[in-house]
């Protein structure tokens, strides 16, 4: 077999490689998703949903080992630590019963010892309380909105469109008054009684109307 000939047998056997990885990895990814009961899968869809809009990263469900008395319990990689969601049956007496104890005092004692858990419907959440992202992952799970941060109140401003349209009415004001000044200065006059200038006298006249001289 020449050089060429066997690059080629190495090339096709690394493609084959990769596709027979590949399809094992979806298989099992496609065996999991169809293999966890459908509350837990909606949970955990939502869940994921809203921890990556907040731009956390989360991992793929995965089935962990079985618990006495749990119907199933999934594993959920949050930011490269582990967090557990447990399905109870609340058809089951004792887990109807654990249900009301973990809304009460917030704990469960179902995986062995009590530990911090919180539940919504028939799915409980522990592994939480260490976590970095503890306030994130409860208000995620427990569908708490996030409050946004209070913004300071900023000083009003004027408003630039308020003033440019009140200027041509100053202008206007401003025109007329102008206007007016001469009327304004004569009416002043009279009211501040100015009197015409008076007549030259005339001399009185004799009765046979020549002029008398004064003396």
């Amino acid at each position: 077999m020449t050089a060429a000939q066997q690059r080629i047998v190495s090339s096709v056997l690394a493609v084959v490689a990769i596709i027979v990885v590949c399809g094992l990895v979806l298989d099992k990814r496609i065996w999991v998703k169809e293999n966890i009961h459908l509350p837990l899968q909606r949970r955990a869809e939502v869940f994921t949903e809203e921890m990556k809009a907040q731009g956390k990263q989360v991992g793929q469900p995965q089935l962990a080992e079985p618990v006495a008395g749990i119907r199933q319990v999934i594993v959920l990689d949050v930011d490269g630590r582990p967090v557990r969601f447990l399905e109870l049956d609340l058809a089951n007496e004792a887990d109807a019963k654990e249900l009301k104890r973990i809304q009460a005092e917030h704990t469960t004692h179902v995986l062995g010892a009590d530990q911090p858990a919180e539940a919504e419907g028939e799915i409980v959440i522990v592994d939480f309380e260490n976590h970095p992202l503890k306030d994130e992952i409860l208000n995620a799970f427990l569908g708490r909105k996030q409050a946004a941060p209070a913004q300071a109140d900023e000083p009003a401003q004027p408003s630039a469109g308020k003033d440019a349209s009140t200027q041509p009415s100053v202008e206007k004001e401003a025109a007329s008054a102008a206007e007016k000044t001469p009327d304004n200065a004569a009416t002043s006059e009279k009211a501040d009684g100015a009197s015409p200038a008076p007549a030259p006298e005339s001399s009185p006249a004799s009765s046979d109307g020549k002029t008398l001289d004064k003396k």
